[in-house]
C-alpha cells in the first residue's frame, strides 16, 4: 500500500531544546516552520472556512468585543466612599409671602409674562414647575424634589427646569452615575427629577415547579432584599400539599400563608384511559382521528401535541397517507405552532397529547371535548421528577377517574352533573372505536393513554 511519506516521517527527528527566552522560542519555531526540508502536519496545509449568516460572508472581528458582561464585585476590591454630606444643613421655616410678592419673583426671573399672575390652582398644564421653582428663588437656596411617572415627563422637566442659578437633573435607570447622585446629595438651587420603578407585587406562576426546576430554588433570595412589605402571590392549577410545603423554603412563602382554591374541576369535560397496544412510530392507537369510510364532515377536529420534531414529522406523513385513501384534501392535516391563535382554540374539539411530558400544557380545552394523552405507564428514566405520580395512577389503576384526581389533588368534593359522562370507567360508551387490535402482549412496562 503506496502511503504518503510525510505522515511517515512525522513527528521529524531533532534536538530537543528549551529556548531561555520567548523572543527566541518564537524565531526557532519560525525557522522551522520555513523549512521546506522538514515535513509539515496532517494539517499544515488546512486554510480557515470561510463562515456564512444568512446568506453573507461573516468577517471575523479583528478586535475583541469591548464588551464587559456584568460580574460581582471581587472580594477585597475597595469599595466607593460615601457622599461627604458634613457641610449640610437644615432648611428653616420662611415667612409666608403674599400672591403679589410671588407674582412678582416670577415675573423678575422670566418665569411669567408680566401681564400674568400667580394663583393657588394651575387650571392647564402649562407653568406648573411653578411649584416646585419658584420656593427655590424665594429662599435662593435648597433642593427640590420632583417625582415623576414618566420618563418623558423627567426629561422634558431637566431640560424647561434650568432658569438663572437653578439647575436640574433627572435620575432614573438609564442616568444613574456616580456623579449624578453625588450631584443631588450635595447641589444648591437644585431641582432633581426623579422617575422610580415601584415593585407592588411578585407572581409565581406555574407554583408547583420549584422541587425540579432549579432556577426556582433561589426566589426565597428575594425576600431578602423586598422584605415582607411585598406580597409574593403563587399562582398553580394543582396546588396539593406535597406542593405548597416544598413553595415556604424554596420560594420564601410565609407558613401562614393564605390559600385561595378555586378548583380545578370541568365537568363537562370527559376523561378517556386506554392501554397502548402498538408501537409509538405506527401511530395505529390514534387511527380513530381519521376513521376508514369517515366523510369530511364527520371529522372531529382534532390537536396532537407532540415534543419530538422528528416524531412529529412522522405523524403528519403517516396522516397524510391515511388520509388520502378516504378521499380527504390535503388542507384537513396541517402542523401549527404551539402558541395557537383564537381561532385555532375554538375549532379544536378533541386534544391529544402523544408521548408528551406530564408538566407540558394541554390546549384549550371547550364543552364537549376530550383530550388523549399517550404516556409511558412508568416513572420517567430522564426525568422522573418531571412526571407526575398522580396520572402513572389513572393508567394502573380501574377506579374512576375524578376518584383519582381528587384524592391526588387535594380537590374539594363536588357535584357531577348527570348529563356529561365522567370517564370511560364509568361510561363505557365513552370508548372510541378501534380498528386494529393487538393479540399478544409482550411481559413488562406497559403504555398508556390518557384522553381527558
Amino acid at each position: 500500500m503506496d502511503r504518503n511519506p510525510a505522515f511517515l516521517l512525522w513527528p521529524p527527528n531533532r534536538t530537543h531544546t528549551t529556548p531561555s527566552q520567548a523572543h527566541s522560542r518564537s524565531s526557532s519555531v519560525t525557522s522551522v516552520s520555513n523549512d521546506s526540508s522538514v515535513p509539515g502536519t496532517p494539517v499544515a496545509a488546512f486554510q480557515p472556512q470561510k463562515q456564512y449568516r444568512n446568506g453573507y460572508e461573516v468577517t471575523p472581528k479583528a478586535t475583541p468585543s469591548p464588551f464587559k458582561p456584568y460580574t460581582l464585585r471581587t472580594p477585597g476590591t475597595p469599595t466607593l466612599a460615601a457622599f461627604n454630606l458634613s457641610n449640610s444643613k437644615s432648611l428653616e421655616p420662611m415667612d409666608c409671602l403674599d400672591p403679589s410678592e410671588w407674582t412678582k419673583l416670577a415675573i423678575q426671573h422670566g418665569l411669567i409674562l408680566a401681564t400674568a399672575h400667580v394663583h393657588g390652582f394651575q387650571f392647564n398644564v402649562a407653568n406648573q414647575s411653578l411649584t416646585w421653582v419658584l420656593p427655590l428663588i424665594a429662599r435662593k437656596e435648597g433642593v427640590s424634589l420632583v417625582i415623576t411617572p414618566y420618563t418623558s415627563l423627567g426629561l422634558e422637566g431637566e431640560f424647561s427646569s434650568n432658569h438663572g442659578k437653578i439647575k436640574s437633573i433627572f435620575i432614573f435607570s438609564e442616568q444613574n452615575a456616580e456623579q449624578d447622585f453625588e450631584t443631588a446629595a450635595t447641589g444648591d438651587m437644585l431641582v432633581v427629577f426623579v422617575c422610580l420603578g415601584m415593585l407592588e407585587t411578585i407572581y409565581l406562576d406555574e407554583a408547583h415547579l420549584p422541587s425540579w426546576r432549579p432556577s426556582y430554588s433561589w426566589i426565597y433570595i428575594l425576600r431578602e432584599i423586598v422584605g415582607l412589605d411585598v406580597p409574593l402571590i403563587c399562582l398553580s392549577a394543582t396546588y396539593p400539599k406535597s406542593f405548597s410545603n416544598v413553595l415556604v423554603p424554596f420560594a420564601g412563602l410565609k407558613p401562614d400563608y393564605i390559600l385561595y382554591n378555586k378548583g380545578n374541576f370541568r365537568e363537562e369535560l370527559s376523561t378517556i384511559v386506554l392501554t397502548m397496544e402498538h408501537g409509538i412510530t405506527s401511530f395505529l392507537d390514534i387511527a380513530f382521528i381519521l376513521p376508514l369510510g369517515c366523510q369530511e364532515a364527520d371529522l372531529v377536529k382534532t390537536l396532537i401535541y407532540v415534543d419530538n420534531i422528528e416524531l412529529l414529522t412522522k405523524m403528519f406523513w403517516w396522516a397524510c397517507q391515511r388520509a388520502a385513501p378516504i378521499g380527504l384534501r390535503d388542507y384537513v392535516i396541517d402542523i401549527v405552532h404551539s402558541g395557537l391563535s383564537v381561532r385555532h382554540q375554538e375549532i379544536f374539539r378533541r386534544v391529544v397529547q402523544y408521548k408528551c411530558y406530564q408538566h407540558r400544557g394541554r390546549g384549550t380545552r371547550c364543552p364537549g371535548e376530550f383530550a388523549p394523552s399517550m404516556l409511558e405507564d412508568h416513572i420517567s428514566v430522564e426525568n422522573p421528577k418531571s412526571q407526575d405520580p398522580g396520572i402513572i395512577e389513572l393508567i394502573k389503576s380501574d377506579e374512576c377517574v375524578e376518584a383519582i384526581i381528587q384524592r391526588c389533588l387535594e380537590n374539594e368534593s363536588w357535584s357531577r352533573d348527570p348529563s356529561f359522562p365522567c370517564c370511560n370507567r364509568c361510561t363505557p360508551d365513552l370508548w372510541p372505536a378501534r380498528e386494529f387490535r393487538n393479540i399478544g402482549r409482550k411481559s413488562g412496562g406497559l403504555n398508556g393513554q390518557v384522553m381527558g
